[in-house]
């Protein structure tokens, strides 16, 4: 497990195994401009807790599991957008999970959401909410995440391209 904590650049996280047998994981990290987006797979039950970096924005989800995510206490159901800003983050998983989000420049996000009231409430203060997406846009979210993870395997190059970095940026607003 602290081979896998090693794997997280920028991110003050402390894990815990929460269950016996051995831990696999696995954590893709693809990074932009005021953008990165994530995902890890863990095998074991897992408490995860710490902070994100300072002045970022987190928008995530949870792609495969066996059992309930729960996110600052609270059960997070797989239909579930979990969006986390300046708050101190206390993750516990289910084994076989895999998440995948993304943690965005504060700022960069509030350009963003000039004009969309929608996009506003979510970054009021210190919060943690659990939001129960239309079902749409949860699919288009990890539609742009898994094509981001898919093309960072297969020719991570092509991510050093603007156009495919303004995408990424702008692909989920």
């Amino acid at each position: 497990i602290e081979a896998h904590t090693d794997e997280l650049l920028d991110w003050d996280l402390r894990y815990d195994q929460l269950d016996c047998g051995r831990f696999e994981g696995r954590f893709t990290d693809i990074r932009c401009e005021g953008l990165q987006i994530f995902q890890e797979t863990t095998t074991r039950r897992v408490r995860q807790r710490g902070h994100l970096p300072k002045g970022s924005f987190s928008l995530g989800t949870m792609l495969a599991g066996e059992g309930s995510l729960h996110v600052n206490g609270r059960s997070v159901a797989h239909d579930t957008l979990i969006a986390l800003h300046g708050q101190e983050l206390d993750v516990c998983t289910p084994p076989q999970c895999t998440l995948a989000g993304m943690v965005v420049d504060a700022s960069l996000l509030h350009s963003a959401a000039a004009g969309r009231p929608d996009l506003g409430a979510l970054l009021q203060g210190q919060t943690l909410q659990a939001v129960m997406a239309p079902a749409a846009t949860l699919v288009a979210l990890r539609a742009l995440l898994q094509a981001a993870l898919a093309l960072a395997q297969r020719q991570p190059e092509a991510l050093q391209a603007p156009g495919v970095q303004r995408h990424l940026r702008d692909g989920w607003s």
